[in-house]
């Protein structure tokens, strides 16, 4: 059962500290916990994405619907 959990907790955390990195030396001794506030962070905008996908589309479509008339 933990193996899903981890593999999924990997997609999070991987691309995390490649963005951490670019802020903080991976030698830092809280450079898991920036990792983990990014991976958060992104977790956060992936639900955000997938909650309004209806909304952001429509308002995207109606965006370039304006602008072409």
């Amino acid at each position: 059962m933990g193996n899903w959990l981890t593999r999924l907790a990997d997609l999070i955390l991987i691309p995390g500290g490649l963005i951490a990195s670019l802020f903080v030396d991976e030698g830092t001794a809280r450079f898991e916990v920036i990792q983990t506030m990014v991976g958060t962070l992104m977790l956060a905008a992936i639900i955000f994405i997938i909650a309004y996908w209806q909304s952001l589309i429509g308002y995207a479509v109606g965006h370039v619907r304006k602008h072409h008339e």
